[in-house]
């Protein structure tokens, strides 16, 4: 079992591979399932054995992106941080890495444009897990009552109008406002849905750019 598995693993680590070149150079949307497969130097059907979609492989490189962002926060960081705060400052290097470059914006925005990620179905979509546990802990750590349907309805809202938001960012309606601005803007508006309390927010805020100050993270790439 244990060749199997480190055979299955192998195989995985080569589809992304693949995809994050092909997402990279071709954009989400041309590059087919196909094409992976042929880069891969795989079966289709060996491709579609360990991820059924395409939205599954770009939700896993997403996944491992911010998780190698909060990594590189954990190993730097000077005092422990709660799950809103790392969300906080990872944020920013999130989205700055991924929109100032051409070809990642692109990925991303087809990506989010295509509406099937977060959608609610966690069972291949590691990002959407990731944030559900994520905003989980945020109220476990502040004491919040269980929202209940509340937090469902607060995510959806609030991948809405994020998604609204970095489509108008990248269509260059937004001038005057950088990335920065954007990347607090979401973290601070998600903590008033999951009803983090004013103050804890805006120290967060604060904590966010001191350590985006501090620490360089512009090499942490969610495609090449």
């Amino acid at each position: 079992i244990m060749a199997g598995q480190k055979k299955g693993e192998i195989t995985k680590r080569k589809i992304i591979e693949s995809s994050k070149k092909l997402f990279y150079t071709k954009g989400y949307n041309k590059t087919l399932m196909q094409n992976i497969a042929d880069d891969a130097e795989i079966a289709l059907g060996t491709l579609t054995y360990h991820y059924s979609k395409k939205e599954s492989i770009a939700s896993t490189i997403l996944y491992n992106y911010i998780t190698n962002i909060n990594t590189y926060i954990d190993q730097h960081s000077e005092s422990n941080l709660n799950a809103f705060q790392t969300h906080f400052i990872a944020s920013i290097p999130y989205y700055k890495n991924l929109l100032e470059d051409q070809h990642s914006r692109q990925f991303y925005c087809e990506v989010i444009m295509s509406e099937t990620l977060y959608s609610g179905d966690v069972t291949e979509d590691p990002l959407a897990l990731f944030f559900k546990g994520m905003k989980a802990q945020c109220l476990r750590d502040y004491r919040i009552p269980k929202m209940g349907y509340q937090l469902e309805l607060a995510s959806i809202f609030e991948v809405g109008g994020r998604n609204r938001l970095i489509k108008k960012y990248t269509e260059g309606k937004l001038k005057n406002i950088s990335i920065e601005n954007i990347a607090n803007y979401l973290s601070s508006n998600m903590g008033k849905l999951l009803h983090i309390p004013e103050d804890e927010i805006i120290a967060s805020q604060e904590l966010a750019l001191q350590f985006n100050n501090e620490h360089d993270l512009s090499q942490i790439h969610a495609l090449l």
